[in-house]
């Protein structure tokens, strides 16, 4: 059994009273989701607008010790009221009832990273680099917005049920160039009127960026690059970088370098090692400088695994080529040609296209425009992006670009369209997103 699973246990009730089957305002509290540092997740429904929302209740205890909790709250709320990218949990509001206080988020049916490791132990390495790359995008997008996350870990990644991440918890955000980003970072400090526990780091030891440990007065985006490939690191082999009391962690996290993943998982690409190393540099400058940059080497991984992990399938089973082939040219196996490969494949995820990959080893790309629809399908005549598989209808989808989001509907196809491992009709479709068609496999920008 991996360290990971041995390690990770549930957290433990703080005697937070029981609202399971209550009403907190305008919502009717339905189950307990789990509870964490701050206080108690519940699955509610909002009466006024039927729907499902998560609902954090802050613990009294906190409310009772310490004021700067609160202001945690208050803090969450103004970062994801900021933030609006599928890739983050959407905030609906927050308020108080009596003595309890709320945040109302979107509520994601899944489950957390996490749960996922502690039932799986470890995540193939292509998963591994689709939830990295969408963590990534959400990143880009806070960043984007002056905020850095400080606390990206496995328990604050959510995972649904089709493959779709979410990061949530903004309670640690730091506010990057804001007027009042001093007067914030001082709501997370010891308090001794209130006499707050004092605060040896911000974040949690496990995935905590060296300049977090050290307490540096400016932190950026580079920090949750760090934590990012940590969490990284612990999806493909199944274990924590360091191991030891918090204090050890901290100190380690500090001074000593992140294990070579390849000595742990051998079978692990050099890419995707190179990707783990440099985003795990101890210096910030020996990072990369923002999530954008991250996001076109890890998209490049994920393609070069996804036909990495078909080719090998196919040798194994006698159906398809063992080498990927480019253009129908017999495949070489020189440097130049593979940093070719490489450049041609940033270069794709730059411009926002997407990689359609045969069974032949083929690969191609294309584009959906803003406003635009593209039928995929085998008939040239009805088809705008032509699929040449024989197991794909003559107008088998059509994916759809408005405001910036794809989506994608089945046009009544034979053997149906597949996202993420499963049939669809009608469903959006989010980066590092993997869409099936027949024998096809299509890779979402």
């Amino acid at each position: 059994m991996s360290e990971i699973i041995q390690d990770i246990t549930p957290e433990q009730p703080d005697g937070e009273v029981e609202l399971v089957g209550k009403k907190v305002n305008r919502y009717d509290v339905l189950e307990l989701v789990g509870r964490g540092s701050m206080g108690v997740l519940f699955k509610a429904k909002d009466v006024e607008n039927s729907r499902d929302v998560a609902l954090k209740v802050l613990s009294r205890k906190l409310i009772y010790s310490s004021r700067p909790w609160y202001e945690r709250l208050v803090r969450e709320v103004e970062a994801i009221a900021r933030l609006n990218h599928p890739n983050i949990v959407k905030g609906l509001g927050c308020g108080r009832q009596g003595n309890l206080y709320y945040l109302a988020m979107e509520f994601v049916e899944g489950c957390s990273l996490e749960d996922l490791l502690r039932r799986r132990g470890r995540l193939p390495e292509h998963a591994s680099l689709s939830i990295t790359l969408q963590v990534a995008k959400a990143l880009d997008h806070a960043n984007q917005m002056g905020m850095v996350h400080r606390d990206i870990k496995p328990k604050n990644i959510l995972v649904t049920n089709t493959g779709h991440v979410k990061v949530t918890d903004f309670g640690l955000v730091k506010f990057v160039g804001d007027a009042y980003a001093a007067e914030r970072e001082a709501l997370i400090q010891p308090d001794k009127k209130f006499r707050t526990p004092p605060v040896l780091v911000v974040g949690t030891p496990r995935f905590l960026s060296p300049e977090q440990a050290r307490r540096a007065p400016e932190i950026d985006i580079r920090a949750d690059i760090y934590s990012l490939g940590l969490v990284l690191f612990t999806m493909l082999t199944g274990r924590f970088p360091f191991t030891g009391t918090p204090v050890e962690i901290v100190l380690k996290q500090m001074n000593e370098p992140v294990p070579d993943i390849r000595e742990m998982c051998p079978e692990i690409s050099e890419k995707t090692a190179a990707v783990v190393r440099k985003m795990t540099a101890k210096l910030p400058e020996d990072r990369y400088a923002t999530p954008a940059d991250l996001i076109v080497d890890v998209t490049a991984c994920l393609i070069g695994s996804l036909m990495h992990n078909k080719a090998t399938r196919g040798a194994a089973d006698g159906t398809e080529e063992t080498t990927v082939r480019e253009n129908d040219a017999p495949p070489a196996q020189n440097s130049d040609a593979a940093q070719n490969m490489e450049a041609e494949l940033r270069e794709a995820s730059r411009k926002k296209l997407f990689c359609a990959r045969l069974a032949t080893g083929q690969r191609f790309f294309f584009s959906v425009r803003e406003g635009q629809e593209s039928y995929l399908g085998r008939d040239i005549a009805s088809s705008e992006v032509v699929i040449p598989d024989p197991l794909a209808s003559k107008a088998h989808c059509i994916i759809t670009c408005a405001n910036g989001e794809f989506s994608i509907t089945d046009c009544g196809s034979a053997n149906g369209t597949h996202v993420n491992g499963k049939r669809i009709l009608n469903a959006k479709l989010h980066s590092g997103d993997i869409i099936r068609i027949g024998r096809t496999e299509i890779i979402v920008p």
